[in-house]
């Protein structure tokens, strides 16, 4: 994969990856749609929840990411990078699908439950709000763990990660010549996709941790395990984010 840390796309370059793995697959709009079809369907079997339907179906936003992950996976000359760039863009992914999850609850909470009355099972908006609520969280806390594994597979096979996130929006474009313009204004930034998404894996960090409140009885909640988990999830993510980026960047070669 070449990433040029400028930003730029320059004409002359050619992504070092075969042509075929950065061009969009041909089914992978059609995955989509069904995908979405899926969930609604979803909905109606669990009677009318139409809100974890609308949660669910923002993991369609992932699809493309978890297409590059594989796509990279497979044809990469690394096995060891391979995996831990998959695993970049599958968290990559999740981090997409849990922005517009969050970002669908919130709309439907604000504007579509008040409009069809007050809460409760009468309002078709409401039911399944909190499950809705629950699954975005879940998309954002998987962050974590997937960075951590790619992480450690940077660390122990001693390999770093040229992961550049502008790699999905090359591929999506790359085959169709009509986008020959659009296809030189992507950046293709190692630097600044590695910090955007330790900046993700250190909030979805601080998520995990918060979430360890659910699991403390309810009986020991006057106990000093709370406090030490609010400041853990106050604390850690600051500690992680800089410790990602120096596993995995080539800048720190």
């Amino acid at each position: 994969m070449n990433a040029d840390r400028t930003g730029a796309l320059e004409d002359s370059e050619e992504p070092s990856l075969p042509a075929k793995v950065l061009r969009r697959i041909r089914n992978e709009l059609a995955i989509e749609v069904v995908f979405v079809i899926l969930c609604f369907v979803l909905a109606i079997s669990l009677n009318g929840k139409v809100a974890i339907a609308v949660v669910v179906a923002c993991l369609k936003f992932a699809i493309p990411d978890f297409v590059t992950a594989f796509l990279v996976w497979k044809h990469d000359s690394s096995r060891a990078h391979g995996i831990g760039v998959a695993l970049l863009f599958m968290a990559t992914g999740m981090a997409r699908a849990s922005q517009f999850a969050f970002a669908a609850g919130l709309l439907i909470a604000c504007t579509v439950i008040p409009w069809l009355g007050a809460m409760g099972m009468g309002n078709i908006g409401a039911v399944g709000l909190g499950v809705g609520f629950v699954c975005a969280y879940g998309f954002l806390a998987s962050i974590f763990p997937i960075t951590f594994v790619a992480a450690a597979v940077s660390k122990f096979s001693k390999t770093k990660l040229h992961f550049a996130s502008g790699l999905t929006k090359l591929r999506r474009i790359i085959d169709n010549a009509q986008n020959e313009n659009k296809r030189k204004q992507v950046t293709l930034d190692v630097e600044r996709s590695l910090g955007v998404l330790a900046t993700a894996s250190g909030i979805s960090l601080a998520m995990c941790i918060i979430g360890l409140l659910f699991l403390i009885p309810q009986n020991a909640m006057g106990n000093a395990a709370v406090p030490l988990v609010l400041i853990s999830g106050a604390i850690l993510p600051f500690v992680w984010i800089p410790v990602f980026a120096i596993l995995v960047s080539p800048a720190s070669d």
